[in-house]
């Protein structure tokens, strides 16, 4: 499975549930994204969230550096 599948499936369940699959998610099963882009597409197809995923993503998007150091 490549790296991209893992992409698309990230953007549809952001598009679909307003967060992201968390950067720690995400990492865990970097080696073998197969099980997460499966669990990716179900909770889509069964219209829930990954419960838990949305308090980690917040928590993923508040620790990532700015793309920018500030005043610049």
């Amino acid at each position: 499975m490549e790296s991209n599948e893992l992409s698309v499936a990230a953007a549809a369940y952001r598009d679909a549930f307003g967060h992201g699959v968390p950067a720690e998610v995400q990492r865990l099963f970097a080696m073998r994204p197969g099980p997460l882009v499966m669990e990716i597409r179900q909770a889509i197809a069964l219209g829930r969230p990954v419960a838990g995923w949305r308090a980690l993503s917040r928590n993923s998007d508040a620790s990532m550096p700015a793309p920018y150091p500030p005043g610049t």
